[in-house]
């Protein structure tokens, strides 16, 4: 996975990663206490670069705070994890 862009952000980022072949992905967003907060996504993505924006919501569609806020991508068993900071 690569770094969020930008990062610091307000009031959306981009996450990009690269798939090595097929498979099931799941990206995710905790707040620092480890709280999910949104699944961005969860499903079968071909090989190659794939890009997702988060806005800076929880699932509900509430507006999250300033403070520090981690992605977790899983794929083919691996879990990779990046740190993002969000100034309101």
């Amino acid at each position: 996975m690569n770094p969020n862009v930008p990062n610091p952000f307000n009031p959306r980022t981009t996450l990009s990663f690269l798939l090595p072949s097929e498979g099931r992905v799941r990206l995710e967003v905790f707040d620092a206490r480890g709280a999910r907060l949104v699944q961005l996504m969860d499903e079968v993505r071909q090989a190659g670069i794939h890009e997702i924006v988060w806005d800076g919501t929880d699932s509900r569609g509430m507006v999250m705070p300033s403070g520090v806020y981690f992605s977790r991508l899983g794929f083919a068993g691996e879990t990779l994890t990046g740190r993002m900071t969000l100034v309101r």
